[in-house]
């Protein structure tokens, strides 16, 4: 564990929050868990070379990279097929009503 675990910003907890949408339960609170390591970690790090400890958390969040590509380098990313239908309304449409296909072709001539 870190110097600084018990340490929440706000930003550490959005960064969390988003960086883990479409994870429900134990799996959203592991995912969450190990990337704060991470960051505390990492602001440990530039803690202990001289930056204070706010602006070392704001470098580890930057270094860390955004939310949205932490999603989707998670292993096992399956973040779309957690949400269901009713919160996805462009898909209903799709999941009730059969795809058309095109008419068949007239055969060609030689």
């Amino acid at each position: 564990m870190t110097a600084h675990a018990g340490v929440h910003s706000a930003a550490l907890t959005r960064y969390l929050r988003l960086a883990t949408l479409g994870l429900l339960g134990e799996q959203r609170q592991a995912a969450q868990d190990e990337l704060e390591e991470h960051l505390l970690t990492r602001a440990d790090h530039l803690h202990a070379f001289g930056l204070p400890y706010d602006q070392a958390l704001s470098q580890a969040l930057r270094d860390m990279g955004s939310p949205a590509r932490q999603r989707r380098n998670a292993p096992g990313a399956y973040h779309a097929k957690t949400l269901s239908a009713a919160s996805r309304p462009w898909a209903s449409a799709a999941c009730c009503c059969p795809r058309r296909r095109p008419s068949p072709s007239p055969p060609r001539a030689a």
